[in-house]
């Protein structure tokens, strides 16, 4: 089970939390320590809760827009060729494919040719 602590803060950390006390020793936070010693959500003020959540949004949201850029640059250059250029090198793919299955045929023809040869 939990239990309250006054935990000495500066006067920077006033609005961080949401029971603060001016003793003669200075300025304190009333605290609510969880069994695993941190300090429970509620003793923080909702404007730095939301002011922490804002900055959490703001982390996800770039490393989000980070994802996206660089999958649409992916796809940009998977696909970099227009409409015209896709004609333009139709023959030049279609005379490379027909330049490959030629030498395939031909290696696989020299192949055979030493395979079954009957020197010995």
């Amino acid at each position: 089970m939990g239990y309250y602590k006054n935990i000495p803060i500066s006067s920077d950390e006033v609005s961080k939390y949401s029971n603060v006390s001016l003793s003669s020793e200075g300025l304190h936070a009333k605290v609510y320590i969880l069994d695993d010693g941190t300090i429970d959500e509620n003793s923080y003020s909702r404007s730095y809760l939301k002011k922490i959540k804002e900055k959490e949004e703001k982390k996800i949201k770039e490393v989000i827009d980070k994802e996206l850029k660089k999958a649409r640059k992916s796809e940009k250059t998977i696909s970099n060729d227009g409409c015209l250029m896709k004609i333009v090198k139709a023959p030049f793919r279609f005379l490379w494919w027909l330049i490959k299955k030629t030498f395939v045929i031909l290696s696989l023809g020299l192949l055979s040719g030493v395979l079954n040869s009957d020197k010995k």
